[in-house]
Formats: structure tokens, C-alpha cells, sequence
């Protein structure tokens, strides 16, 4: 009979001062388990996020994206899902032009993309990011954007 392991193990106890303790375990860590990870914690009272990177040495990955859809008139953002560290440059692009191309669009440093007031006709179609790094590798993915004409 084989042992699995479970890569992944996320748990949580209840300390003896009553507080409550979450954590996340990875075992054989690798590159693509790297990026941003978060906890939320909800209770009648309030909700509140905590967020932190987890920087694996090694090439860049950029995770696959699904299709995703935006709201004509509204702002869309979204963040290139990327790992490996360290990562010199995060790069979006549409029809091999790097954004942005027009005054409504924006990308940070850290890879996320904004575009203001999306438009069918403007900002529908296939957008991707590209990771780089200072030896020159690369990874890409695409991310197919839908635009809605109302919510």
C-alpha cells in the first residue's frame, strides 16, 4: 500500500488563552507554491484579511487564468498570479502591444493590472502577463477578457 502525502495542510486550535491559532503547512516546496497568501477571519462583529508573500528562489511562474469578465463603464483590475524570486519585471500585454497603450490603463510594479471605464469595443480580447528575471528567463499566460454591458 502506497503513502500519499498531502502537499498541502492548512489547520487551526484554539490556544489556552482562548485565542484562535491558523497555519498553513507546505511540504517538498517548489517555485509555483510561491506568491501571495492570505488569512480572513469573520465574526459578527468584523471581518479582517491578512496578507503576505511567500518568495521561492527560482525562475518565474506565472500561474494559469481563466477566462474572466468585466463590467462595461466599471474598473477592472487584476493581479498577474506570478511566483518565483527574484522577479525583475512583470509586463501585460494585448495584441503583443505592452500596456498600457491609452490613459485609462495602468499597470504597478507589482504586476496588477487597472483599467478604468472598460469598454467592449476597447478592452475586450486576450491580455497576458509576462514575468521576467534577471538571467533572462521568462513565463507568460493569458487571460481571456469578457466585458458585460451591466451587472
Amino acid at each position: 500500500m502506497a503513502f500519499i502525502r498531502k502537499k498541502l495542510v492548512v489547520g487551526q486550535y484554539v490556544s489556552v488563552h482562548g485565542e484562535v491559532i491558523s497555519h498553513v503547512n507546505i511540504s517538498g516546496v517548489r517555485v509555483e507554491d510561491g506568491g501571495s497568501y492570505s488569512c480572513s477571519a469573520t465574526n459578527s462583529a468584523a471581518s479582517v484579511v491578512h496578507s503576505a508573500p511567500l518568495h521561492v528562489y527560482g525562475p518565474p511562474h506565472v500561474r494559469a487564468m481563466g477566462a474572466v469578465s468585466a463590467v462595461a463603464g466599471e474598473t477592472f483590475r487584476v493581479r498577474c498570479p506570478v511566483a518565483g524570486f527574484p522577479i525583475k519585471a512583470i509586463k501585460w500585454t494585448k495584441l503583443g502591444r505592452e500596456l498600457p497603450i491609452n490613459v485609462r490603463q495602468s499597470v504597478t510594479i507589482d504586476g496588477e493590472l487597472i483599467i478604468n471605464k472598460v469598454t467592449r469595443d476597447e478592452d475586450e480580447g486576450d491580455y497576458t502577463c509576462t514575468a521576467s528575471n534577471n538571467n533572462g528567463h521568462t513565463s507568460s499566460q493569458s487571460l481571456p477578457l469578457r466585458v458585460n454591458h451591466h451587472r
